[in-house]
Order: structure tokens, then C-alpha cells, then sequence
């Protein structure tokens, strides 16, 4: 196989002479895509998965289609009353971790709360018509092994709770609303739930993401880099962070902040500001 020299491609020629060099042997990923240290194995994979060679007639071993997510028929959001079915599969799911019984026992608290709330927005909007989405809730805060844990172990010796309290709250609703939801809770989870490919997190989800939005934490987004691949960027614009004392958007922007010398562990995600962002105890203007 000849490297093609496409304008349309200009990235492929050094993409194909950095592979064949050191990346391909580095992630078992790239053997699963079919990968075999041949230049047409190479051409194959940068052309039909990561999109920065010209298609290739050859078929992959796994078809992958990141760029186009399937086409289905939403079903409609109906309002839902009662939030104890939401908190008893919490509790069947995760009984051991103390985290979820907090936001469990939180959402049976406020029972009485979220009834009153699907009633007032049935009396507000009777009969306007919502699709229901498919929401992937992935809470790396309690992750165990991979910067999250923490929140979880010290739920019952005085740790920090205002995250959970947010994320019973974020739960609440979603489910009220009548929102089709997927727990996320370990990086087992998430791989299954987002078909993340064997290996070390390099290569693009095998198939299109099948969520309409990700709710998650700077924890989570963190996971989800480093295990998605090219897919990561491609999805952007679906994440959804629950980020409980806000983000400056010049820590947000990375170039901005690079520039201006901002540090942060929890920025420069270049997420939007006012629609990307769930604050509820905003330390920013």
C-alpha cells in the first residue's frame, strides 16, 4: 500500500510514519481495530476510524462509525410522580457503597418534594409535548482507583456531602422529568456503557455514543479522556458537569488561560459557560 498524498488529508502521510514508528504496539486498542504494523493495516484505521487518511476500500475488522450517531424515534417524556423506583435500583445496584444509599435516603427525603414538582409542571405545561432522552449519568467522584473514591469513603465519617446532595438532586429531576437514565459508578460501567474498545483507552468507542447527553463531574470527564479516545472531543457538546462552586470561563478556555498563566487540576475543558455547567453554589460573579 502506497500513503496517498491528498490535500484533502494533509495529516495522513505523518500520521502513517508516526504510527508505523511507535504507536501502533502501544495500546492493544489498535490490534483490535486490525491493526498489524503493515502500512495497510495503518491506512485502514486512519482512513475508515480516525478519519485522518482517505477511506480505504478494505473492511475494518470491528465497523466503527463514531462521526454519525444511529437514527432513532424518541419516545415522549412522560412526568413521573414518584421517585422511590429510581431510589430503590439505586440501592438494589450499589448497596454497598455508602454514597448511594446518602442520595438514596436523600431522594425518599424529598419525596413529597419532587410529587408536588411533577404536579406543578403538569399544571404549568399540560400538554407540551418533550422527547425523552437518554441520559448517561457517570459519577467519577466515586470511582474507585482513578482520582474519585475519595467522596465515597467518608460519607459516614464526616466527609464532604454538598456534592452528593447535588447529584441526588440532579437525579431527582432527570428521573422526574421522565428521562430515560444509565448509572454510571466504576470505570467497568462506563467502558460497557459508552463500548469502549480492549486496551488502554486510546482508540474511539466502537460505535456511536449512544446517549443524548453525559452527566458528570470533572472527575468523570477526566475517565472518560483517558478511555474514549478521538470520541472524547467528538462528543463534546453532550457533557453536562455538575460542578458545585462554578468555573471562571477564563480557566475554562485552555488557550486563554495558558496564556495568561491560570493553573487549575479542574479547568480548561473549553466547555460552554451557561448551558455545559450545573452550579448551585456559584463563587463567581
Amino acid at each position: 500500500c502506497d500513503v496517498p498524498k491528498d490535500p484533502d488529508f494533509p495529516l495522513c502521510q505523518h500520521k502513517v510514519e508516526l504510527w508505523l514508528k511507535r504507536v501502533w504496539a502501544q495500546d492493544p486498542c489498535y490490534a483490535f481495530y486490525g491493526v498489524d504494523g503493515s502500512v495497510c493495516s495503518a491506512l485502514d484505521y486512519l482512513g475508515t476510524v480516525e478519519h485522518f487518511c482517505p477511506p480505504t476500500p478494505v473492511t475494518p475488522v470491528t465497523p466503527v462509525t463514531p462521526a454519525t450517531p444511529a437514527t432513532r424515534i424518541s419516545e415522549a417524556a412522560e412526568l413521573r410522580s414518584d421517585v422511590e423506583p429510581l431510589a430503590a435500583a439505586m440501592v438494589a445496584a450499589h448497596s454497598h457503597l455508602p454514597a448511594v444509599t446518602f442520595m438514596a435516603s436523600r431522594l425518599r427525603r424529598m419525596r413529597r418534594m419532587w410529587k408536588s414538582a411533577a404536579s406543578n409542571a403538569t399544571i404549568a405545561a399540560p400538554s407540551t409535548p418533550r422527547a425523552q432522552k437518554k441520559i448517561l449519568v457517570h459519577l467519577g467522584l466515586l470511582v474507585e482507583g482513578d482520582g474519585g473514591g475519595l467522596f465515597g469513603e467518608q460519607v459516614t465519617r464526616g466527609g464532604p456531602l454538598g456534592e452528593l446532595v447535588q447529584w441526588a438532586d440532579a437525579l431527582g429531576a432527570l428521573y422526574t422529568l421522565g428521562h430515560s437514565i444509565s448509572l454510571s459508578m466504576s470505570l467497568t460501567d462506563l467502558k460497557r456503557l459508552v463500548a469502549v474498545p480492549p486496551g488502554k483507552g486510546s482508540c474511539p468507542i466502537t460505535t456511536p455514543l449512544p446517549f443524548d447527553l453525559v452527566y458528570t463531574d470533572y472527575l468523570g470527564l477526566a475517565q472518560m479522556s483517558r478511555n474514549m479516545g478521538l470520541s472524547f472531543l467528538h462528543y463534546h457538546c453532550r457533557y453536562r458537569v455538575v460542578d458545585s462552586f462554578g468555573t471562571e470561563p477564563a480557566y475554562n478556555h485552555a488557550a486563554y488561560a495558558e496564556r495568561i498563566g491560570l493553573k487549575s487540576a479542574w479547568g480548561s475543558w473549553g466547555l460552554q459557560p451557561h448551558t455545559q455547567y450545573l452550579t448551585v453554589f456559584p463563587e463567581s460573579p
